[in-house]
């Protein structure tokens, strides 16, 4: 229906155009009494659907008070918020630690039983030393030394080469390094006492067999201890490391036999002094007899030791000092 800028209907207007004037007086009247009826018709219906009435005013404060209260809550969850998202920050921060973490473990788990069999290595040398299975321990020993100084260069060649390697894969490599330090420090304490008990039985009462093939775990009871000494976990193998090492491996072999010569000759002067000391004192000649024959004995005992076991090394010694000095001239 079109509306003129009044306000009042255009048919409205086209239907009073044609009415007389005096319909047109009686309009107004006729208008009034419409609005007389519109008004107690809208009376009476409040009046009947009062009830409607005041369920909407319930409804609409209602409303407004759920609004309100929306409000609020939206308030103190837009500030709550604010700190949801700076721990999902952090959280996404650490995101990354967390998963290296766990490809490390995951890592960890995939080899648990090589690192158990790594870790039982000192108890399993106890246990062969305890045993007197001194071939095994010796061999076990050597595997740990082999395995400490090939990881101390894979853990140089990682610590050298940092820039071009990641932090973790090197802190990776340092934690499994210190790992075999440890064993590799408990391995060699064992070694060291299993030379204090070679160096023991020296000291006592020992077969030509037994002298020698104690000697010969000795021997290789020091040579050990040697290549020990000499493992560096930070070891870049440049020129200067190599050269002292050459050096250290031309006196190396010299120095083992000398101290395994005085080793043995004061073990053996200590068995000869414990075995002077048990002849009883009594009448002096039969004294100085008995300590002579005992004297006697004991050195050709020691001599015919020390050439089953020294005296083919000197002449090999000698005849390589000799090829040495031909070589250099």
């Amino acid at each position: 229906m079109e509306v003129s800028e009044s306000g009042i209907s255009n048919a409205y207007f086209d239907k009073v155009s044609n009415y007389s004037l005096s319909r047109l007086r009686e309009e107004p009247r006729k208008i009034n009494e419409e609005l007389g009826k519109l008004k107690i018709e809208t009376e009476e219906m409040s009046v009947q659907n009062y009830t409607a009435h005041i369920d909407n005013h319930r409804c609409l404060t209602a409303g407004i008070k759920g609004l309100k209260s929306m409000d609020k809550d939206l308030s103190g969850f837009s500030e709550n918020i604010s700190g949801v998202k700076e721990e999902g920050t952090k959280f996404l921060n650490n995101a990354a630690h967390l998963v290296d973490r766990h490809k490390e473990f995951q890592s960890t788990m995939q080899q648990y039983n090589q690192i158990l069999q790594l870790l039982e290595i000192p108890q399993l040398l106890d246990a062969c030393i305890k045993r007197q299975a001194f071939e095994d321990a010796l061999r076990l020993a050597g595997f740990v030394e082999k395995l400490t100084k090939r990881h101390g260069v894979l853990y140089a060649s990682a610590n050298s080469g940092n820039e071009n390697e990641g932090r973790n894969k090197v802190k990776k490599k340092k934690n499994g390094f210190d790992l075999i330090l440890n064993i590799c420090k408990d391995v060699k304490e064992m070694i060291e006492s299993l030379r204090s008990d070679l160096i023991h039985t020296l000291g006592g009462s020992l077969t030509l067999p037994l002298c020698v093939r104690t000697v010969g775990y000795l021997r290789r009871v020091i040579a050990l201890l040697h290549k020990f000494n000499n493992i560096s976990p930070l070891d870049n193998n440049n020129n200067v490391n190599n050269n002292k090492k050459k050096k250290q491996q031309r006196s190396k072999y010299s120095f083992e036999s000398v101290q395994l010569e005085k080793i043995f000759l004061t073990s053996r002067s200590n068995y000869l002094s414990a075995e002077l000391a048990k002849i009883k004192q009594g009448q002096p000649s039969e004294y100085i007899v008995k300590s002579i024959e005992k004297r006697r004995v004991i050195l050709c005992e020691i001599m015919s030791q020390y050439n089953a076991i020294f005296v083919d090394d000197n002449n090999s010694n000698n005849n390589k000092s000799i090829i040495r000095s031909n070589r250099d001239g």
